[in-house]
């Protein structure tokens, strides 16, 4: 009765090189290394090659308004408020983009998250130490 062949690991380990090797070849091709390699000017000629090609290269118009000498400067949009629990959530939402910037009030300067996680870890080590000298 014949005994089935087993891998050595030395022979599991030369394949499994072996596997590494072709995939770290063949995988940056697949990527477009060659075009991160070429530089930016390469893909901006490819880009503007293909708008060319596509027959959509037109310049767009800004959509920034700009006030010319003496003239009034236009209206900014206004606003919607949001009240309740969407009120709540677009406050949170402008607190993580801009900072205590966006609180307004005698409170606006504090940094809210720093004070909030200082006094949650405060509380963390007094509720360690308290619970650890009961035992």
């Amino acid at each position: 009765m014949a005994h089935p062949r087993r891998a050595t690991p030395l022979v599991t380990l030369a394949a499994t090189m072996a596997l590494a090797a072709a995939a770290s070849t063949v995988w940056p091709l697949l990527l477009g290394a060659p075009a991160f390699v070429a530089g930016p000017r390469a893909a901006q000629r490819s880009a503007q090659r293909l708008a060319q090609e596509a027959g959509s290269f037109k310049q767009r118009s800004p959509n920034v308004a700009r006030s010319f000498f003496g003239s009034e400067p236009p209206p900014k949009p206004k606003k919607e408020e949001l009240t309740g629990f969407l009120g709540a959530v677009n406050a949170v939402d402008q607190y993580t983009k801009i900072g205590s910037k966006s609180l307004k009030g005698p409170l606006a300067g504090i940094p809210w998250i720093t004070v909030i996680f200082f006094v949650a870890l405060a509380l963390f080590i007094n509720y360690a130490f308290v619970e650890g000298g009961k035992a």
